[in-house]
């Protein structure tokens, strides 16, 4: 299984169908409005930047989003995608030991071993909802951790924590000497997710993870940022950073896109709407258990004895790939995570859905 779902372009060469084009692709949960318009006319407009190096400080793209983030300049570390950001944070850090709030992105286990830190899961219960026990959180962390990871709203569970949650998390991590890794990669896709982040709190405790990648539909440019308000950690991380990963039309991407306000209350809107009723299509579904999200995709679990695997194998013989979850530490075999996409997608999907229940019920 491949670490981070359906990898569409081994299915597409692998594939002996001939229609491999309009495959639906429901396991990236990227934002269905497609490439804002005002990155587009941008690039026509800045072809010249091609035989510029960029800026090795960034200065007008950590400007830009600072500014969409709400904090000062110097508070923003930018990166090849979200996921350098991740590596470059345990790498400067040199943690002993770090604790992963599960199921979660599977990079921060990697990030994290590759800098040679042992880590352990702190694993929520998809029985309660994927509910987090502060009380069973803070005896794990007073365990002897230098790090704490945690996605939210979190991928895949679409779980979001609120400020007074957060508020507690980061007290306990100021108070016991950890950093907390905190990935905000979805945090756009909340309403009102700018009043909802971290940042607020300016703690030098939490490394704010941000991206261009979900929301803004530009998974291909590669433009990841931090917000940060440790003054040492930043300088560590400036130290070890390779020069001139960010290429040039992801910093023009990062210049302009934040600032499309038209794009962002539009997408917004799009999709809650769309995100409700697809939602409830699938909970009118027999069997299958439906969880609740922030997000712009969907957890579900499907009815004993079916499996993911078998599920998504029948899927990919009609044109559409889903995110088979059961490599998530924490999620067992039965675990799916689809993307919400336009209504005619989303009702294709159901009524396959809708079919293979059928098909496995005639089968018993």
């Amino acid at each position: 299984m491949d670490l981070h779902g359906g990898n569409v372009h081994r299915l597409k060469r692998d594939s002996t169908r001939q229609d491999t084009q309009q495959w639906l692709d429901y396991s990236a949960n990227i934002n269905p409005l497609g490439v804002p318009r005002s990155f587009t006319n941008a690039l026509t407009e800045h072809r010249y930047a091609l035989d510029i190096y960029p800026d090795p400080d960034y200065v007008d793209l950590r400007q830009s989003l600072a500014e969409f983030s709400n904090v000062e300049m110097e508070n923003v570390l930018v990166g090849n995608g979200a996921t350098e950001m991740i590596f470059l944070f345990f790498k400067a850090l040199k943690a002993s030991k770090a604790l992963i709030i599960g199921p979660t992105f599977a990079e921060y286990a990697r990030a994290a071993e590759s800098a040679g830190t042992q880590i352990d899961y702190f694993i929520l219960d998809s029985c309660d909802g994927f509910k987090l026990d502060m009380q069973l959180l803070e005896a794990q962390i007073k365990q002897g951790y230098q790090v704490l990871t945690l996605c939210n709203p979190n991928n895949p569970t679409g779980n979001l924590l609120d400020l007074q949650t957060l508020k507690q998390i980061i007290k306990l991590c100021e108070e016991n000497q950890v950093q907390l890794l905190l990935d905000e990669a979805f945090i756009e896709f909340v309403d009102s997710g700018f009043q909802k982040s971290a940042v607020i709190f300016q703690s030098p405790s939490v490394f704010i993870i941000r991206a261009l990648t979900k929301f803004f539909a530009l998974p291909g440019i590669r433009l990841g940022w931090a917000v940060s308000f440790n003054e040492a950690l930043n300088a560590r991380i400036g130290q070890i950073r390779e020069p001139w990963s960010v290429n040039c039309f992801a910093e023009l991407a990062g210049i302009t896109v934040v600032k499309d306000q038209t794009y962002i209350n539009d997408s917004i809107a799009w999709i809650t709407n769309e995100k409700r009723v697809f939602r409830n299509l699938l909970k009118s579904l027999k069997g299958i258990e439906v969880f609740a999200t922030e997000c712009n995709f969907i957890l579900l679990r499907l009815p004993m004895p079916l499996c993911a695997q078998q599920c998504r194998q029948y899927l990919l013989k009609e044109g559409v790939i889903v995110r088979d979850a059961g490599n998530f530490i924490g999620l067992d075999s039965r675990f799916i995570r689809v993307a919400v996409k336009d209504a005619p997608s989303n009702k294709r999907l159901y009524q396959l859905l809708k079919n293979y229940l059928d098909d496995q019920q005639k089968s018993e």
